[in-house]
Formats: structure tokens, sequence, C-alpha cells
């Protein structure tokens, strides 16, 4: 999933996120509008219930959020991975070329030595 598809899913799950929100003030302060028995067990457990779907809409919203994040983090250091990786290729096949022809050129300077003292 690319950076622009987690940004717009992230989006998404914000707005229902804020709706669903939204819709629970909404139904508590509609019952909170009843004047009549606010001091009921049934009226105290209805505002307890609410109130614990809520704190429910956001613990979820944060958890998808981290959940995101983790992923994108994840992946960055992947790439990073990778990369560091193709880097220790190249300089691994230089180091050997560079061992290589100093190999060679030390083969020549001896073969011009013999040669010249001959």
């Amino acid at each position: 999933m690319s950076k622009s598809e987690r940004d717009a899913n992230l989006k998404k799950k914000e707005t229902e996120y804020n709706e669903m929100r939204d819709e629970v003030y909404f139904m508590r302060s509609n019952l909170s509008s009843f004047s009549k028995n606010k001091h009921s067990p049934a009226y105290k457990v209805a505002l307890s219930a609410l109130d614990v779907l809520s704190n429910q809409i956001d613990q979820d919203y944060n958890r998808y959020v981290k959940r995101i994040r983790n992923t994108q983090a994840n992946q960055e250091v992947k790439f990073m991975q990778k990369a560091l990786n193709r880097e220790k290729a190249k300089n691994l096949e230089l180091e050997q070329k560079i061992e290589e022809a100093k190999t060679s050129s030390g083969l020549f300077v001896d073969f011009v030595r013999k040669k010249l003292k001959l």
C-alpha cells in the first residue's frame, strides 16, 4: 500500500470516527435533555454506556492510526534495508575489483623487473 493510499484510508477512517463520535455525543445530549428520571439507575447506566462507547470509539481509532503508522515505518525500514544491501553489494564488488587490480599491477611490475634484470 502506497503512502497516498494509506493517507486516503486514514482520512476515510477519521471521517467515520468523527461521525460515530458525533452520533454518540448527539445521543448523550438527547438523553441529558430529559428532565424526568435523571436520578434513576437506568438513566445513569445509559449515560455510562454512552461514555464507554465513546471511549471505545476513541481507542479503536487510536489503535488504527498506530497500526497505520507502524506499517509505514516498517515499509520505510524495509526500503532503507534494501538500499543498504544494494550499496553493500556494490562496495563488495568494487573492493574485489580493487584487489584484483592491485594483484594484476603487482604481477606486472614483478614481470617487468624480471625482464629488466635479465
